[in-house]
């Protein structure tokens, strides 16, 4: 078994209801254990014994529609891949975590526009590019800005999924308990 963050977009906001203790249970009759949800925003850290993040990602988009007619983006992150994410954002300036974000999107971009991104900074929000991984900083509310999750799908062409630093940093806590 392997341990695995599962992370689901827009869950519990804009009329998608999803209660975890639902969640838990559809994750269960997929063959995950152990498996623990953080906050009501489709979080949830799993055991599985499923050979790839996205292969388990699938099958939770499929059992999200079938079961409970929702169609949910999913992306699924295994515990290295996770760890490495959450380890240290690139925007943190030593005060704390306000305005920090990550921001996943649910398969790897296409060539070139994550580079389209980040210098597509919009100007008191910053972005971060590492891998697959776009890192925001948004000094004046991540609620206020324009430059939000739908701004990046936009420009990525394809459904995101954004955690604030506190939850990444509680789900990495949740890896290693």
């Amino acid at each position: 078994m392997a341990a695995c963050v599962v992370l689901l977009r827009g869950v519990n906001v804009g009329g998608v209801v999803l209660k975890m203790a639902d969640f838990r249970l559809l994750l269960e009759g997929l063959g995950c254990r152990e498996v623990r949800t953080y906050i009501q925003s489709g979080n949830a850290v799993v055991q599985t014994g499923m050979k790839s993040p996205e292969a388990l990602a699938g099958k939770i988009v499929r059992a999200l529609a079938a079961e409970r007619g929702l169609e949910v983006a999913v992306r699924v992150l295994g515990a290295e891949e996770f760890r490495g994410i959450s380890a240290k954002h690139p925007l943190a300036r030593g005060d704390g975590e306000e305005g920090l974000y990550v921001t996943l999107p649910t398969a790897p971009p296409a060539a070139g526009k994550l580079d389209e991104l980040s210098a597509a900074a919009p100007g008191p929000e910053l972005f971060a590019v590492e891998g697959g991984t776009v890192y925001g900083y948004y000094p004046d509310g991540y609620g206020k800005s324009k430059f939000a999750n739908a701004w990046i799908e936009k420009r990525l062409g394809q459904p995101c999924t954004t955690r604030n630093w506190a939850t990444m940093r509680s789900l990495a806590a949740m890896l290693e308990s």
